[in-house]
């Protein structure tokens, strides 16, 4: 018996009865397939040690032990040889947190924050937040056939996009929302552009465990002692095993003066606890159960995804024509280009929840460009039943223009 079946993936839970913010925000005929959460329950490890502490019954100030920060540790040995120190590790309470720190403990007001484009949209958001600016590179589209593209890495346009200003670049690997994992020799080349014009590196790589077909990630910071020295990687549990609502994250940075500056940062954000870095209790319990043993469940709800990538794939092909996707290596998004639909003045996003009552993310979230516009962001971690549902109501829609 494989490891898929060993775990229920496909059972249609009642989300909105808990409040969920992906299923609660639309009315009840929408089936909403945007934020970056799986409908499927967390891994048995996770939930036991979740009704242990619940049994204990008391909830108040917490100290926690260096058990977390060492699995993480021997984590990043055992998957990508890069040999992390518990003091390296500073946990936090999202990774959304780490980029605000990150812009806070480095460079100063007026700074440019280089990242490059489509991304994730508190990329472009954050930097304004923090007395920045936002130094946008569109990565370059690549169109595959008439079914589906990619994303490339330009170095030349990249490096030409930098400025004296630019104090920090911004990195999301694996790339959301496109799905790609960046080859060492792309994250060298990065890496190699940074360390000439004197910029941070801070690298989101929290889609890191979210890997199909067999591909690999390589952390940033691993590719070599000078690398680390200038990066701020920021990891989580809460992508791979479905546990984004505990807000949980942490952050690793190897040199010492930029870990002494983040830590200040996040003090000054009350993101840093009395006496170090805290998580809250059930935060802590969960990451600790999901990397000690929830490896087999994450063998198994990839597997699933993976299914699910190519089931919306071909399904896309074979009757949404005019419509192309990525084919993500990594992560549970589908990032759908709808420029070739005639849509009129009408975005991708209200199309489809207008036509088809199909709730999604739109383009404009990662990126400014109009074009941006005809693109929506779909997520396939939910049960192969409401994917089917949701793609037939999308191809009806499509087929009737």
């Amino acid at each position: 018996m494989t490891a898929t079946h060993l775990y229920d993936f496909d059972t249609r839970l009642n989300h909105r009865a808990q409040r969920s913010s992906k299923w609660s925000i639309y009315d009840e005929d929408v089936l909403p397939l945007w934020v970056a959460d799986m409908d499927f329950k967390a891994a048995p490890a996770v939930l036991e040690a979740l009704h242990a502490r619940v049994e204990h019954g008391v909830f108040g100030y917490t100290s926690q032990s260096n058990e977390l920060i060492e699995t993480i540790c021997a984590r990043m040995s055992n998957l990508y040889d890069w040999e992390v120190k518990p003091e390296e590790v500073i946990l936090i309470p999202g990774l959304v947190t780490g980029l605000m720190i990150a812009a806070d403990a480095e460079g100063k007001a007026g700074d440019g924050v280089l990242t490059q484009t489509p991304v994730y949209g508190p990329f472009l958001n954050v930097p304004p937040e923090r007395g920045r600016f936002v130094q946008s590179v569109d990565l370059d589209y690549v169109q595959d056939d008439a079914y589906t593209f990619h994303y490339e890495f330009d170095p030349v346009a990249f490096e030409a996009a930098i400025t004296k200003q630019t104090s920090m670049l911004y990195f999301c690997n694996p790339h959301n929302p496109a799905g790609r994992i960046y080859s060492k020799e792309e994250i060298q080349q990065i890496a190699d552009i940074c360390e000439r014009h004197n910029i941070i590196i801070c690298s989101d790589e929290i889609h890191c465990d979210l890997l199909m077909d067999g591909n690999k990630h390589t952390p940033t910071a691993s590719l070599s002692p000078e690398i680390s020295q200038r990066t701020i990687t920021l990891m989580a549990p809460s992508k791979t095993f479905n546990l984004a609502g505990l807000q949980g994250s942490f952050a690793i940075i190897q040199n010492k003066a930029i870990r002494e500056r983040f830590v200040a940062a996040a003090s000054h954000m009350h993101a840093y606890g009395w006496g170090g870095a805290t998580l809250n209790i059930f935060a802590y319990e969960a990451a600790l159960a999901a990397y000690q043993h929830g490896g087999e469940w994450l063998e198994a709800v990839l597997a699933y995804l993976q299914d699910n990538r190519n089931f919306a794939r071909d399904y896309i092909k074979a009757h949404m024509p005019g419509v192309k996707t990525t084919q993500p290596s990594a992560t549970y998004l589908l990032w759908i280009d709808c420029t070739d639909l005639d849509l009129g003045d009408q975005d991708a996003q209200s199309f489809f929840l207008k036509h088809a009552r199909v709730g999604m993310n739109g383009g404009n979230f990662f990126g400014s460009s109009p074009a941006m516009n005809k693109y929506v962001r779909l997520n396939f971690a939910c049960p192969r039943e409401v994917l089917t549902e949701a793609l037939e109501r999308m191809a009806a829609a499509v087929q009737a223009l």
